[in-house]
């Protein structure tokens, strides 16, 4: 084989490697306990206000508290050639296959496994800014993927704003449903409940 085919194939399974690896550590108990909530936003259109209100400064992250955390990395931007509405039309119950069509079907091009403060969302900022071109030139889509909880919060108005300016066309927060914000009670683009939610 020579070498440019090598090299062609090297940097193809690397491209690959991110959205292959994304979910493969999801806690399939997440989903068992139905404790997994997707809620899914276009930026340039309404944000719930819970996610837009600026909180106290959330001080160090605790390595000793317990974060939600589905198993994924806690900010991702990837690209898609469909929106990932098309996917969850619902933002409760979520299903492991519904996760698994999501591997499928986006491209990881940043990560952040832990937002440990704002220089996370410096660094996505940085990245859109160098990358706006040829995102916008080669992908149908592009969405933020944000796992919402105790400490993550505190960085979800600086998010939802670079959302709006860095021509990004989803916004999927990823939540425990049993806890505040209730995201559910607000508007939404997504078609609600696919079943009851439990009394």
């Amino acid at each position: 084989m020579p070498d440019l085919t090598r090299r062609e194939l090297l940097r193809l399974l690397a491209s690959a490697v991110p959205s292959l690896t994304l979910l493969a550590q999801v806690k399939e108990d997440i989903f068992q306990q139905e404790r997994i909530c997707l809620h899914i936003y276009d930026p340039k259109q309404s944000i719930p206000d819970p996610l837009k209100e600026r909180q106290p400064s959330p001080g160090r992250r605790s390595p000793s508290r317990k974060y939600f955390h589905a198993g994924i990395s806690e900010l991702i931007l990837c690209t898609s050639s469909e929106r990932l509405l098309n996917i969850f039309q619902y933002f409760w119950p979520v299903s492991g296959p519904e996760f698994r069509q999501l591997q499928e079907s986006i491209s990881v091009q940043f990560e952040k496994p832990t937002v440990s403060d704002s220089g996370a969302i410096d660094q996505l900022k940085k990245y859109l800014g160098e990358q706006r071109s040829s995102l916008q030139r080669e992908a149908a889509n592009v969405a933020v993927v944000f796992t919402y909880n105790d400490y993550t919060r505190f960085f979800t108005p600086i998010l939802v704003d670079l959302c709006k300016t860095g021509e990004v066309h989803e916004l999927l927060i990823i939540k425990d449903p049993t806890k505040a914000p209730y995201l559910c009670d607000h508007p939404s683009i997504q078609k609600g409940f696919r079943k009851p939610p439990p009394g």
